[in-house]
């Protein structure tokens, strides 16, 4: 069981909340096989948590943070290490994730004179239920792959050429899973050449980042009315000299 600390106001809204607690359950494995060739771990989780810690719509123009939500994050991710030889070595990551907000009400609109949530006859503020949502920046699916192989050079150093391949599925940056405030999805591919000098004082490393030059949105600023948002940095080329004396 763990707990995230209370907080005497929110700078958002100056409202105190409480600490959130979750119950955290795992179990993994880790083994090695064919001499050592071959490395296999996996891990599985299940959280739960009471009274999440979440950004509440406080009026038409500003938020806070309440206790206002428990949610269940459960998953597994499996990640192996591949030798075929002392130079050549493959590596891999795979994760599930699945996180939903068990319950989690918000205000459904605003009054777009005095920005104040709507009422019903009652008084009472008519409440939007987002029970069953993903929660923020919880892809479902994360992949990994890499591949490297090292030239050995007894008198002068090591060249090393890798790759890397990295995925993730579509992702919501609000509470509310707004389609148009998320992303569907990202690829990435890196590769470098490695230099590094045999007494390892010198080291030359020619990389390129984002080669396939996938452009996503990676993060939303929504505050209304508000509306901004970055995006990944595009494919790009470099070259680094280290020295250490």
């Amino acid at each position: 069981m763990g707990s995230k600390a209370a907080v005497l106001t929110s700078p958002l809204h100056n409202l105190p909340f409480d600490p959130e607690f979750v119950w955290a359950f795992e179990v993994g494995l880790k083994s090695d096989w064919l001499q050592r060739r071959l490395r296999m771990n996996f891990a599985a989780f299940v959280y739960d948590y009471q009274d999440l810690q979440v950004r509440v719509p406080a009026s038409a123009v500003s938020v806070s943070i309440e206790n206002a939500a428990t949610a269940e994050i459960w998953g597994a991710e499996v990640e192996f290490i591949i030798k075929p030889s002392a130079a050549f070595q493959i590596e891999g990551n795979v994760a599930y994730l699945d996180a939903k907000y068990n319950k989690f009400s918000v205000p459904a609109d605003f009054d777009q004179i005095t920005g104040a949530p709507i009422t019903d006859a009652s008084g009472n503020i008519i409440l939007q239920s987002l029970g069953g949502n993903r929660l923020n920046r919880s892809p479902k699916w994360q992949i990994s792959l890499a591949a490297q192989y090292v030239w050995a050079f007894d008198n002068w150093g090591d060249i090393t050429l890798r790759g890397s391949f990295q995925s993730q599925s579509s992702v919501f940056f609000t509470e509310q899973n707004n389609r148009l405030l998320g992303n569907s999805g990202w690829d990435n591919f890196d590769a470098r050449l490695i230099f590094e000098s045999r007494d390892e004082a010198w080291q030359i490393n020619i990389f390129g980042k984002n080669l396939a030059d996938d452009r996503y949105i990676s993060n939303v600023v929504d505050v209304n009315p508000l509306l901004g948002g970055f995006v990944n940095l595009p494919r790009r080329w470099g070259i680094s000299v280290r020295y250490r004396y």
